[in-house]
């Protein structure tokens, strides 16, 4: 959940829970394999940074380094989980389970407060924290002007609606697009981040944590990776239903496209930010596109399960604690507020992780545990349609962004870097502009990783 980077540099050994000061001290060398596994998937490596010489220590891993000998030995303490066992996990032991995980997330000597979208994952953790702190708060974030931001304020009235019911105080942050001072508020935020990351809804945590320091809050408590827990992502559902109506294959092409790729191939399907294969373009010609090519079997690992088993641990492995744990720490930490994820705590991954999905699922329903074991739980929740937490991101591009695209892309900049196409790279923000063409994943991983890059040549 929390990061920590290394570098070795000579006989010295230097570590630290923010990059920027290990780049310092580095070469500043890309290594472009990682950068080509970040523009695929729009996040980074779990266990090294686009700089050559910093590395990570990987969730669930402590290391071992003599001094001496000046190895360096990896130790993982979360092996295994990966195995899925025909098991069931009753009633009362699951409501324990998630109970005393709970109680034990609302230990702290400052008032904490709950990050709510109206949505089944984070309710429950409100309705279950109200039980053991009564006066606990919840945070909630809309755009401004409502009018011109409707779909993307869809979580606020069941956040208001969540909790009228369950009695407990919600603080409705509002972020007003149309105000400059928040534009540049925005640009700091994602600037600050000491990796790249191709997801700009971290602009959301960052206000509501920011109105929990205001309100002597800190610690947050959230519910992320309880879909990684329960199987309750699309994807999950997509490849399930496509195995049970594979006879269709002649009639629908997903159905037949999903079954037949393999277990990798399946990740690049759901995770395909920029394919430079395909993209050749708006790389600089003279530049080697093989760089990019990650090692598929050093920087992934993948269980021979099946495929919603193999995307689940994927998702667990290297999404959540790289994309979804990243943009919640560094966003949290810039307010100085700490996040806790009780769906990720250790004993409910061991014993809820490895049920295999369709004892958790079923065609007629999803997150059974949550919804059939917990009480209280309101039907119209349970009823409620997953959207979860996302920003109007196209719209940052063709407004907040241009002029920093632009300025971040600026052509003497990027000839000298000698990775990307000036030429190409703006003709495709002028077609997601002009809205010839979509190019939103793309442009984000582009702009994330320049704006990153750029910081760090000033270290």
């Amino acid at each position: 959940i929390k990061p920590l980077y290394y570098s070795i540099k000579n006989k010295d050994f230097f570590f630290s829970s923010e990059a920027w000061f290990q780049y310092s001290l580095s070469d500043k060398e890309i290594d472009y394999s990682k950068l080509g596994f970040f523009l695929k998937f729009g996040f980074n490596h779990f266990n090294s940074t686009i700089i050559k010489s910093v590395k990570k220590v990987s969730p669930g891993e402590y290391i071992l380094y003599n001094f001496q000998t000046r190895n360096l030995t990896k130790k993982s303490i979360f092996n295994n989980i990966h195995l899925k066992k025909n098991q069931n996990l009753y009633k009362e032991e699951f409501l324990s389970l998630l109970e005393n995980t709970i109680k034990k997330n609302l230990i702290a000597d400052q008032n904490i407060g709950i990050f709510l979208s109206g949505g089944l994952d984070s309710s429950i953790v409100a309705l279950m924290a109200k039980k053991f702190n009564p006066n606990i708060e919840a945070y909630t974030s809309y755009f401004e002007p409502k009018a011109n931001f409707k779909k993307f304020n869809a979580d606020l009235k069941f956040s208001q609606k969540i909790s009228n019911e369950l009695g407990i105080k919600l603080n409705k942050i509002a972020i007003n697009l149309n105000d400059e001072k928040e534009k540049k508020q925005i640009i700091n935020v994602i600037s600050s981040f000491d990796e790249p990351l191709a997801n700009f809804n971290s602009i959301n945590s960052y206000y509501q944590s920011k109105a929990a320091s205001n309100n002597n809050c800190k610690v947050i408590l959230t519910g992320d990776g309880a879909d990684e827990l329960f199987g309750g992502y699309e994807r999950y559902n997509k490849i399930y239903l496509a195995k049970i109506f594979r006879y269709l294959k002649v009639f629908n092409q997903k159905i037949n496209q999903i079954n037949k790729l393999n277990n990798l191939e399946l990740i690049e399907y759901f995770y395909n930010h920029i394919d430079y294969k395909k993209n050749s373009e708006i790389f600089d010609k003279n530049f080697d596109l093989r760089q990019l090519e990650y090692n598929k079997e050093e920087d992934i690992y993948l269980p021979k399960n099946n495929k919603i088993d193999c995307i689940n641990y994927f998702d667990l492995k290297y999404w959540l604690p790289e994309q979804s744990n990243f943009k919640l720490d560094r966003t949290t930490m810039l307010n100085s507020v700490e996040a806790r994820v009780p769906f990720q705590d250790i004993n409910l991954i061991k014993r809820i992780f490895t049920i295999p999905y369709n004892k958790k699922n079923n065609f007629f329903k999803k997150k059974i545990y949550l919804k059939d074991y917990i009480n209280d739980v309101p039907d119209w929740l349970k009823k409620r349609k997953k959207l979860g937490w996302f920003s109007p991101e196209s719209f940052y591009l063709r407004d907040y962004f241009k002029k920093l695209f632009l300025e971040t892309f600026n052509k003497e900049d990027i000839k000298k870097q000698k990775i990307f196409s000036h030429e190409k790279v703006l003709e495709m923000y002028f077609n997601h502009f002009n809205k010839n063409k979509y190019f939103k994943n793309e442009l984000l991983c582009l702009l994330s990783f320049q704006i990153w890059y750029n910081k760090i040549l000033e270290l």
